[in-house]
């Protein structure tokens, strides 16, 4: 019979190793995405307001698509956890900086093929989403020196939980990795996430012309 601390021990390994693996397989991906030129023009002393506000436009489509398919199939697995709308969030903070949802120069909007969300695959688009928190934190620290972006005004959305935001991602992924291995749905978790890195970058660069005003 396994004791409790060795099957402890056993379940942080497997969350240990698929995690690690999560990572690997997604690392390129996560590379390829952060170099995207809107999103690398956010960390560059030359940005300026109107940048912003092209990648909250942005941002505000890719929430709307993914509250509508995937996190509000995934409530069952966070209960608790407080998920924002991020999409109202983003739109007041595009109302702060004095422009409006409806003048966003024509971007296209971003698509979630139902049929492929199961909730693995869900699960492992929801990572994504939720480590990007981790990198906003910096974003919006360097967006605030810059352009005096605050969370009271304009930083809602990448400010998210302030000092908590490290904690919820704990929390994430302890359920995420749960849920998954309990599942087996280590591959279908990895396609998740490597799907939501490629369709991210890829919309961001089929509207890439529309931000070139």
């Amino acid at each position: 019979m396994i004791s409790s601390s060795a099957g402890e021990a056993q379940e942080e390994r497997a969350a240990y190793l698929f995690l690690d693996s999560l990572k690997r397989n997604t690392s390129g991906l996560h590379v390829q995405l952060e170099s995207q030129s809107l999103l690398a023009v956010l960390m560059s002393t030359e940005v300026t307001r109107q940048d912003y506000y092209q990648y909250l436009v942005r941002m505000f489509s890719i929430e709307i698509e993914f509250e509508k398919k995937v996190s509000s199939r995934l409530r069952f697995l966070f209960p608790n956890s407080g998920i924002r709308s991020a999409s109202l969030i983003i739109e007041k903070d595009i109302n702060d900086l004095g422009y409006s949802v409806d003048s966003n120069i024509g971007v296209k909007a971003y698509h979630i093929p139902p049929e492929i969300l199961t909730i693995s695959f869900s699960l492992g688009f929801m990572y994504v989403i939720e480590g990007s928190k981790l990198g906003g934190k910096v974003i919006f620290k360097h967006l605030n020196q810059r352009l005096g972006i605050s969370t009271e005004c304009g930083g809602r959305f990448i400010s998210d939980n302030g000092a908590n935001t490290g904690n919820h991602w704990k929390e994430f992924l302890t359920r995420f990795s749960e849920y998954i291995i309990g599942n087996q749905g280590e591959k279908e978790a990895i396609a998740g996430a490597r799907f939501a890195f490629e369709s991210i970058y890829q919309y961001y660069q089929s509207n890439a012309r529309c931000y070139a005003l």
